[in-house]
C-alpha cells in the first residue's frame, strides 16, 4: 500500500508540475503575441502637376492580372486613409483612380560569400517573376529576411497624368503579409496629397490586436 500511496503521490507531483510548466507556457505565448510590432519603411512620393485638392473624388481601379480577392484588403485600407484625407469615394464618376499594388519577395543569402566567410554577405532579392533586380547587405546570422513594396498610383481621369505616385518599402524577417498591409498603406499615404521625393522613414505601430497570429 505505501508503494501504492508513494507512486500515486509522484504521479500526482508530474502532473501539478507539467500543469505549472503548460501553464508557463501558455502565459509566455499570449505575452508575446500581445506585443505591438513597429513597422518601419522607407517611403518616397511623388506629384503631379496638379495639386490634388480635399473633397475630390476618386474610383479604385485593376489591372487585368490583379486578383480581385488579393485586392480587397488592400484597397479598404487605402480607403480609411484616404477618407481620412478628406477624400470622397465613388464608384460611378470621380475625378481620379486610385491603384495599389503589393509586391512580396524574399531575401536569400549568396551560398559564395557565406562560404568565403565573410563577415557579411550580400542577399540577392528574387521578385515574383524570378527576376534579381537589387542586393542588400545583411549580418551573417540574420534570418531569411522578407521585403514588401506597396505602390499607390494616383491619376487624374481628366486626361490620364499620375496626379500622385508613392511607394513604401518595408524589409524584415516577418512575412506575415495581411498584417501589413495596413502599416504600408499608412506610411505610403503619411504625406499625401503632398509629395516628398527624398526617401524617408515612417514608422507604423502594429497592435497587437491587429495581428492575426503570433
Amino acid at each position: 500500500m505505501n508503494a501504492m500511496h508513494r507512486s500515486s503521490h509522484w504521479m500526482m507531483h508530474v502532473r501539478s508540475s507539467i500543469a505549472v510548466v503548460s501553464l508557463a507556457w501558455v502565459t509566455v505565448v499570449l505575452t508575446g503575441c500581445a506585443t505591438s510590432r513597429n513597422i518601419d519603411s522607407e517611403v518616397r512620393s511623388f506629384g503631379g502637376p496638379t495639386p490634388i485638392t480635399a473633397g475630390a473624388t476618386y474610383r479604385f481601379e485593376r489591372l487585368p492580372s490583379q486578383d480581385p480577392k488579393a485586392q480587397e484588403p488592400l484597397e479598404l485600407a487605402a480607403q480609411k486613409v484616404l477618407t481620412a484625407k478628406g477624400m470622397l469615394r465613388s464608384d460611378g464618376p470621380a475625378r481620379y483612380s486610385v491603384q495599389v499594388r503589393l509586391d512580396a519577395s524574399v531575401l536569400l543569402p549568396d551560398a559564395l560569400q557565406r562560404w568565403a566567410n565573410s563577415p557579411f554577405y550580400d542577399r540577392i532579392v528574387i521578385g515574383p517573376d524570378g527576376s534579381v533586380w537589387r542586393q542588400v547587405r545583411r549580418p551573417l546570422l540574420d534570418p531569411t529576411w522578407y521585403r514588401h513594396s506597396l505602390q499607390v498610383v494616383v491619376r487624374d481621369l481628366g486626361d490620364g497624368s499620375v496626379a500622385f505616385d508613392t511607394r513604401a518599402v518595408h524589409e524584415s524577417p516577418w512575412s506575415d503579409t495581411p498584417n501589413l498591409i495596413a502599416p504600408l498603406i499608412q506610411a505610403a499615404l503619411s504625406d499625401f496629397p503632398q509629395a516628398q521625393p527624398a526617401a524617408k522613414t515612417v514608422v507604423v505601430e502594429l497592435p497587437a490586436s491587429a495581428e492575426s497570429k503570433p
